[in-house]
């Protein structure tokens, strides 16, 4: 699987990216990632993953993240239906992958998930 990004963004702030009146969010640290990558939006206070989108350009001042290809699910995902990004111990340990149990504070990465729905 690939590595994507799981994002807390507040409920006033989603529902700004969900009526696309939100196009960029700041963030103060980026992924040690090329764009682009798949994010998943964690609405706080809901405990919900509910949509995703890609994004296709950090700008270099504020770090604001692009928000593009916007997808918002019709069911919301529960955050344990995401799992953590392994690293190079649990790697060599062939460890299992461990599903996601908080949510992150800014970001985090996680695997990416492909869904049919």
């Amino acid at each position: 699987m690939s590595k994507a990004v799981l994002i807390s963004i507040r409920p006033k702030w989603c529902q700004k990216v969900m009526e696309g009146q939100k196009t960029i969010e700041v963030r103060k640290t980026r992924p040690k990632m090329d764009t682009p990558f798949k994010c998943y939006i964690y609405k706080c206070g809901n405990g919900k993953v509910i949509g995703e989108f890609l994004c296709d350009e950090i700008s270099n001042i504020n770090f604001g993240w692009h928000i593009s290809n916007l997808r918002i699910y019709d069911t919301p995902r529960e955050l344990r239906e995401f799992y953590a990004v392994q690293n190079e111990v649990e790697v060599a340990l062939k460890a299992k992958p461990r599903p996601i149990t908080r949510p992150p504070q800014s970001w985090r990465y996680v695997e990416e998930e492909t869904w049919n729905d």
